[in-house]
């Protein structure tokens, strides 16, 4: 007994086509993210943290639907991470939700500077 043959005609008809479609288009604007802010962190326009000696500097993590990004707490650092989900958005149709997301401040950061920080990208 051989194999079902499977044509782009049965599958386009049968909508599994559309969902590959979809699932294919996710990854390519997923793994543009990434590549977007690799660049971002080897060209400085995002200062990544001091790694120990020796060492390699986490600058993100991406899974599933989440995203972690390891930088200095600066204006400029936050306008391109912005500008960055600004960009994936408007690439992928799917929207950033800035009232959803949490930023991580290191303790030596002043209450003032986070204010001014976190209204960078309009988070409270």
């Amino acid at each position: 007994m051989g194999l079902p043959t499977v044509t782009f005609h049965t599958l386009v008809e049968s909508g599994k086509m559309i969902f590959f479609l979809l699932y294919f288009f996710f990854c390519l604007i997923k793994d543009f993210l990434s590549h977007y802010l690799t660049h971002l962190f080897s060209t400085r326009a995002i200062d990544y943290i001091s790694p120990p000696r020796g060492k390699s500097a986490l600058t993100y993590f991406l899974y599933a639907d989440g995203v972690l990004i390891f930088c200095r707490a600066s204006p400029k650092n936050l306008r391109a991470v912005h500008s960055a989900f600004e960009l994936y958005g408007s690439l992928s149709g799917r929207v950033f939700n800035w009232e959803k997301s949490n930023i991580y401040f290191g303790k030596r950061i002043s209450p003032t500077k986070i204010r001014d920080l976190l209204s960078i990208c309009g988070m409270k």
